[in-house]
């Protein structure tokens, strides 16, 4: 996350719009903007946040709101900016939608109505954000406090149904990862047919009367390790787990409301398939 000293005006015009009113004004707010501490800049003049931790914050914001799960009292700041027309009723917007400016013919931004709250962006645009890679355990620990209520992570985590793993990335095991950290129940008797939930972390969730019929969990962590999985398979309801693994030919039955296995089923002289 940079930005070029020389972009500094195009970027300015673009978010402050009608408030940039002279080039004296532009001039103030450019010379501003190069000598915060809390920028640094390299030989190229391209400028980064000199503390990881800050821009881990605006990452954590951004997939909060884009996720449309942005907590109440974290929306009052995206709500102070400029070109909004007061007079119309608060609507709701995604995140891309809100900080989309349309131009008048004289160049200014049009004025918008108040945000009300922000509401989910589609898969497509999630993929290539929230659901690009596994969460950082720092963006993680930042996003749980400003997360507000946890029936839209679920819905993430469905939106996954029938994709494939290119079409949706790491959504559903974000998602799903997010959810369970703010309740260890959040996905209990949950239909998660066919979903996708790659690398989700379900070390402390319960698990119980889950629905993971056909669902894609590649590389999820359950409450133990399993080694190197090449197959799994649930019974019809969702309650026992049976994996297969490559090295030692043996089938481990899982308890899936404890994670604690339950029975180890041993024959086969190569790997479980």
């Amino acid at each position: 996350m940079s930005l070029n000293y020389r972009l500094f005006p195009e970027r300015i015009r673009y978010l402050f719009g009608s408030a940039v009113q002279e080039e004296k004004d532009l001039d103030h707010w450019h010379y501003d903007m190069m000598t915060q501490t809390m920028l640094i800049r390299n030989a190229d003049g391209d400028y980064t946040p000199a503390h990881r931790s800050l821009l881990e914050f605006f990452v954590a914001y951004k997939f909060a709101a884009e996720l449309g799960v942005l907590a109440s009292d974290f929306t009052e700041l995206a709500k102070a900016q400029s070109c909004l027309d007061t007079s119309a009723a608060p609507v709701e917007y995604t995140w891309s939608g809100y900080f989309s400016r349309q131009l008048d013919d004289t160049g200014r931004s049009m004025a918008i109505a108040p945000l009300k709250k922000f509401i989910s962006e589609p898969l497509d645009k999630l993929r290539e954000t929230f659901g690009k890679t596994p969460l950082t355990k720092a963006v993680m620990e930042l996003l749980l406090p400003i997360l507000g209520q946890k029936e839209t992570l679920i819905n993430a985590v469905e939106s996954t149904r029938g994709q494939s793993e290119d079409e949706v990335g790491w959504i559903g095991g974000n998602a799903a990862t997010l959810a369970v950290k703010l309740d260890k129940r959040a996905l209990e008797a949950r239909d998660f047919n066919g979903v996708v939930i790659n690398s989700a972390d379900f070390t402390y969730a319960s698990l119980r009367d889950i629905n993971f019929e056909q669902a894609n969990l590649k590389n999820s962590i359950f409450a133990e390790t399993f080694g190197s999985i090449l197959s799994i398979a649930f019974n019809s309801d969702s309650s026992l787990l049976a994996t297969g693994h490559e090295s030692d030919g043996i089938v481990h039955l899982w308890d899936v409301a404890t994670g604690k296995e339950v029975l180890t089923l041993k024959g086969h002289h190569t790997a479980v398939w």
